[in-house]
């Protein structure tokens, strides 16, 4: 559940979320649908930036299980054809935090 935000933090978060979408729109992001929440979910429960980082490799590369594989972000086509190196750096720590902190803190509790 989401806690009640005032108008001028969600026009900022709002702003800043336009933001990375424009961003988007004129160069590639490090930004990608399971490691970087992953990311940004592991340092909201507190773990160090290097743990968290550990745990959004795991979601970025695709987990062979018995029977099968979960596929990862890497699996994505335009993800592989565009992120050639290690696209989980630095500013894959800053794009994760940037999208997803501002949900984090505005929640009453995670349920999963």
């Amino acid at each position: 559940e989401l806690l009640k935000v005032d108008k001028v933090d969600a026009v900022s978060i709002l702003g800043d979320i336009l933001g990375i979408y424009e961003d988007g729109m004129r160069k590639a992001i490090p930004l990608f649908e399971k490691s970087s929440f992953e990311y940004a979910f592991k340092i909201f429960e507190g773990a160090g930036a290097g743990s968290a980082l550990n745990s959004a490799e795991q979601k970025f590369r695709d987990q062979k299980r018995s029977g099968g594989s979960i596929p990862g972000d890497e699996s994505n086509r335009y993800v592989s054809k565009i992120f050639t190196d290690n696209p989980l750096n630095k500013d894959f720590e800053k794009m994760a935090l940037r999208l997803y902190e501002p949900v984090f803190v505005n929640m009453k509790e995670i349920v999963l």
